[in-house]
This record gives C-alpha cells, structure tokens and sequence, in this order.
C-alpha cells in the first residue's frame, strides 16, 4: 500500500492508501483508493482523485492485475532441466512446490 497526502483541503493531511479489489462485475482484481490501511473503505475522491494528487493514471484501476493467460508446463525439448525423470517445467516445479497446497486434505492423490 502506498500513502498519498492530500494538500489540496486547508493544510488537514488525509492519507489514501491503494490496494486490490474485486472488480463490480467480479472475474478481475483492480487497484483502487482508499481511505483505511486495511484498503476495505473505498475513497470518495475514486481515480480522479489519485490523478490529481499523483499527476498520472492509478495503473490497473480499468485492466484486470493478474493475467489469465496459461503457461504450460509441459517440459519443453531445449529446457534448461530435460535431465530429470518427469516431463514437467522446472518453474511449475517451483511454484508448486512452494504452494499451499489445498489439496492435502481433500483426499486427491
């Protein structure tokens, strides 16, 4: 989260902060302006109100932050890591090795 000073209200400083938030239509995560550090009370001033503090666009405000393009991970044929047993992506590996995984209780083998 980021704090941005208001100046522009007789000299009373009011911090915003910018966060994520689940877009109106919902399927898209935007950043937004806030008024709390916890980024649940949407700012009244909205993206205007950060253009004119910030002097740019709040980026991500209107396009969804997280891609949904897929990857595969699938081990190509020039992969750094074709000298393992399993067909399976190096960075896959990582990234699943590094989840959560809420599977664990779900019986899935």
């Amino acid at each position: 989260n980021a704090n941005n000073n208001d100046n522009n209200n007789g000299g009373n400083a009011n911090e915003y902060y910018i966060g994520p938030h689940c877009a109106e239509q919902g399927g898209a995560i935007h950043l937004g302006l806030f008024t709390d550090d916890t980024c649940t009370t949407f700012s009244s001033l909205g993206d205007s109100g950060f253009y004119s503090m910030a002097g740019f666009e709040l980026p991500y405000s209107d396009e969804n932050l997280v891609s949904d393009a897929c990857i595969s991970c699938k081990e190509g044929e020039n992969d750094q890591n074709d000298n393992d047993a399993d067909d399976v992506a190096e960075m896959c590996e990582t990234m699943y090795g590094m989840s959560g995984k809420c599977e664990t209780k779900m019986g899935v083998d």
